[in-house]
């Protein structure tokens, strides 16, 4: 898919890139990091961007480059983007174009506070030959304006491939490189035609980028800040503890961050997923993520009790590094157990027999990298809305899971556990996995019943639940009454049947109230049970009719501990009783 990015120059993407830093991450979080010691001084790191195909020729998925149209009607242009299959980037304006200026720019931006040191690019270009003004070259741009074309061309009939051969990609002929001294900001491979685009030919000019490789240098190190976490708190901790790690780089993304416990062996968590392009060969001008939020988990059950120090490391994609800590630790005093009562000694151990003393293993560390979901966060914001069904029916529960900042996380997957509401007997929990959209929603499966519902979320696969939302949900229930026998004689018995939908487990062996209207008030004539599957029956003989008589009859079912829902009656049945 082709979209637009401006070049670096323009102002409001200085003020984009510059939100969009601190957008993934909480406003506490944020403000951790904008007031963090400040990174590390760093020479300038290089690191390279590989486009189409990676250094040994094989195809590699790439996003490094954008199109940018300088005219308003798209429907002109017959840009294609095979890049990711080893195709290229064809930029192409289609036949009978006629404009003063009608051109399509394939841009490389350096992100805000990078500079283009060098590259080299593999292209073909193809121009119809009849003479018009047409144009296709590669420019190099400082600050907005062309520094100097490294390679321009203009067709005529005498040359009509600009000296360049299509059907040798990878030839040397076909290879550009960089040719301005210093830094640059933007790289551009544009075609264009000037006056009128001939219209019996299939495309008036395309460009096309077979492979690129862009050196970048990012002299900035990254920003680290401890954010959270019992080891941070400053009391004393035991068993599995944790420490929260936030990091910023605005040029090329934080690649990795580490953990040492007492200056011992680091742990290493990587931004890297396959969500992202943060690994080698990098496909993208900022390939790691500008910030991100990482959560460490240390055993400090194998601590010796006392004072301890964690530390460590911010790593950016260019390999520029800021430590952060120490952490002073404090590890406490294990219970003290009771002694046991006296027991006879044991016998004596042979010397060659003795157990040589316990080997305390190194502390645990363990950590991951947030991978459930694009973007992947640490601690998303997950929302809950229930929206009733039809009686008998269970209702939808739709759920939504975004950043803090409010952007949409796709692909995540949160499990829903259904707790029954009540004391019913043999009620058992029920798990669903869900899988969010694109839109970040997701829809759990309806169940009928009375339930506790709650959602959770864990960064990766294994992790501690950072997200957790409840909701109490009751299907609205259909209570039925029913029967076949409309006229009944004294000594007939007389059936009535019904049913409850939507209770689901709540169901078995809950009572169900007859009633009937005696003396103008309904009065409990009869009781009887619910099946398993909300089914009751109840069965009456008629003894003492005197007269021809009309009879009202309702089912109830009463609100119980077992019965999370408020009273309720089914509507009326009528059955006519004459006397023998």
């Amino acid at each position: 898919m082709w979209f637009t990015v401006a070049s670096r120059s323009d102002p409001d993407e200085r003020v984009v890139r510059t939100l969009y830093a601190f957008r993934g991450l909480p406003a506490a979080v944020a403000a951790a990091i904008a007031l963090a010691v400040a990174p590390s001084s760093a020479s300038a790191a290089p690191y390279e961007v590989w486009s189409c195909r990676d250094a040994a020729g094989s195809p590699i998925s790439a996003g490094a480059w954008s199109v940018a149209y300088d005219f308003t009607d798209a429907s002109t242009t017959e840009s294609t983007d095979s890049c990711a299959s080893g195709g290229g980037y064809r930029a192409a304006l289609a036949p009978g174009v006629a404009r003063g200026v009608s051109g399509i720019d394939l841009r490389f931006a350096a992100p805000r506070g990078t500079t283009i040191t060098d590259f080299e690019l593999w292209r073909s270009v193809r121009i119809a030959g009849d003479g018009s003004s047409f144009q296709a070259n590669v420019d190099e741009v400082v600050g907005g304006n062309a520094a100097n074309p490294a390679s321009a061309c203009f067709a005529s009939s005498a040359d009509p491939t600009c000296g360049t051969d299509p059907t040798s990609p990878l030839s040397a002929a076909n290879r550009w490189t960089k040719e301005t001294p210093g830094p640059l900001d933007l790289i551009k491979i544009v075609s264009r035609c000037g006056q009128s685009c001939p219209a019996s030919s299939p495309v008036a000019v395309e460009s096309t980028l077979y492979r690129s490789r862009v050196v970048l240098d990012d002299p900035t190190a990254p920003a680290a800040a401890v954010t959270g976490g019992t080891l941070a708190a400053g009391a004393p901790v035991s068993g599995q503890a944790s420490l929260s790690l936030a990091a910023r780089d605005r040029e090329s993304g934080v690649a990795s961050v580490t953990l040492a416990v007492d200056g011992g062996a680091p742990t290493t968590i990587d931004s890297g997923n396959s969500l992202n392009a943060c690994h080698l060969p990098y496909v993208d001008p900022q390939p790691c993520p500008a910030d991100t939020e990482r959560l460490f988990l240390v055993d400090t059950s194998t601590l010796t009790p006392g004072a301890h120090q964690v530390a460590g490391t911010a790593v950016d994609a260019a390999g520029n590094t800021t430590p952060w800590g120490p952490v002073d630790v404090v590890v406490a005093e294990p219970p003290v157990a009771e002694e046991p009562p006296a027991a006879d000694p044991p016998a004596a151990i042979p010397p060659s027999a003795a157990v040589p003393p316990a080997v305390v293993p190194p502390a645990a560390v363990s950590g991951g990298a947030p991978d459930n979901g694009a973007p992947a966060v640490l601690r998303p914001r997950v929302d809950l809305r229930i929206e009733p069904g039809k009686a008998g029916v269970g209702p939808r529960i739709v759920g939504t899971v975004r950043t803090p900042a409010g952007r949409a996380i796709a692909g995540a997957r949160l499990r829903v556990v259904r707790t029954p509401l009540g004391t019913a007997p043999n009620a058992k929990t029920t798990t669903d996995t869900v899988t969010t959209d694109a839109h970040g929603r997701f829809v759990a499966p309806r169940r009928s019943g009375a339930h506790r519902v709650r959602a959770t979320f864990a960064p990766w696969d294994g992790a501690p639940v950072t997200r957790s939302v409840e909701r109490d949900v009751r299907t609205t229930l259909r209570l039925s009454a029913e029967s076949r026998q409309a006229r009944r004689t004294t000594g007939q018995t007389y059936t009535l049947r019904g049913r409850v939908r939507g209770a689901g487990q709540a169901t078995p062996r809950t009572p169900v109230q007859i009633e009937a209207i005696v003396r103008g008030r309904w009065r409990v004539v009869g009781t009887t049970r619910l099946s398993s599957t909300g089914r009751w029956t109840w069965r009456y003989r008629f003894r003492s009719v005197t007269r021809p008589t009309r009879f009202a009859f309702r089912a109830t079912v009463l609100s119980a501990p077992a019965w999370p829902w408020s009273t309720r009656h089914s509507g009326r049945v009528h059955v006519h009783v004459d006397p023998r």
